[in-house]
């Protein structure tokens, strides 16, 4: 399901200013084939995905893998696919992660050391508050260069988490 996920915030329609409100239709996530195969080492639900899967309804197969996995995703009428959470990161809200950022306003793309589970960032060329659509676990020893270009200071005066609560977030 995090895969889904991902394919859903990675997707150019994506709207980082409210990503709960993305709909996308199931027949558009390529990854369902991917889905059914992880699946097969449950036998139980091998059975009812097997049955639902064959017959081609993709929204009780992916409300079934919902329902038996609690993943992140919701399912609305007619097909419609969205996300649960604002940010793919939903584990310990003490750990602050990398995060990959893109204003659906200005089109302006940044990264930042300095992403928090479900808290936004604000575009430095239009203000707006963009949720990341993708975040991974800081690096400690294998850092990647291309993430690390430069150690700016972070920007506390654009930062969700800074302003919530009044003082330096990292």
């Amino acid at each position: 399901m995090i895969e889904i996920d991902l394919q859903i915030r990675n997707n150019k329609k994506f709207d980082g200013k409210s990503p709960l409100t993305n709909k996308f239709s199931i027949e558009d996530i390529n990854i369902l084939d991917n889905i059914y195969n992880i699946c097969q080492d449950d036998i139980i639900l091998k059975e009812k995905m097997k049955l639902i899967y064959n017959n081609n309804k993709f929204f009780l197969f992916i409300k079934n893998i919902n329902e038996q996995y609690k993943n992140l995703l919701i399912i609305h009428p007619n097909n419609k696919i969205s996300l649960k959470y604002l940010t793919p990161f939903q584990e310990n809200e003490t750990h602050r992660v990398f995060g990959y950022f893109r204003c659906s306003k200005c089109k302006n793309k940044w990264t930042s050391s300095a992403s928090w589970k479900n808290k936004w960032q604000k575009c430095k060329k239009c203000d707006s508050m963009i949720y990341p659509y993708n975040q991974h676990m800081l690096k400690k020893n294998n850092i990647d260069y291309t993430e690390n270009i430069s150690k700016l200071p972070h920007d506390q005066k654009r930062c969700g988490k800074c302003i919530e609560y009044g003082t330096l977030c990292c």
